[in-house]
């Protein structure tokens, strides 16, 4: 992934039109995802009326990306592919020690 980002940077030119696209082209897919998912395997409808009661920090992770992305994006051509592949490796681990040990008030599982 981190290559075709790096050609779509060199393509346009800065990195928050890079970020902003990823988040476009995601959002958009997610779009038509979410009808097939959920007829698929008769999932709930989605509610977007439980977003008016979303607390702050329940948007804190969409702010987080979006800035993690912006950085990503912005380093591309200092950083390497192992330091990159790190980067994804401690995305995936912090939330399962995350979810192991209970930590920041998550339900423990065993």
């Amino acid at each position: 992934m981190q290559g075709r980002n790096t050609l779509l940077r060199a393509d346009l030119g800065a990195p928050l039109a890079v970020g902003f696209v990823g988040f476009l082209v995601a959002t958009a897919t997610m779009l038509l995802a979410i009808p097939i998912i959920q007829t698929a395997v008769n999932a709930p409808t989605l509610r977007i009326e439980g977003l008016a009661g979303t607390p702050a920090c329940g948007w804190l992770g969409g702010v987080m990306g979006a800035i993690y992305v912006t950085n990503v994006f912005s380093a591309i051509p200092s950083i390497v592919a192992a330091n990159a592949s790190l980067m994804v490796a401690g995305q995936k681990a912090a939330p399962l020690l995350i979810d192991r040990f209970g930590l920041r008030g998550f339900l423990r599982w065993e």
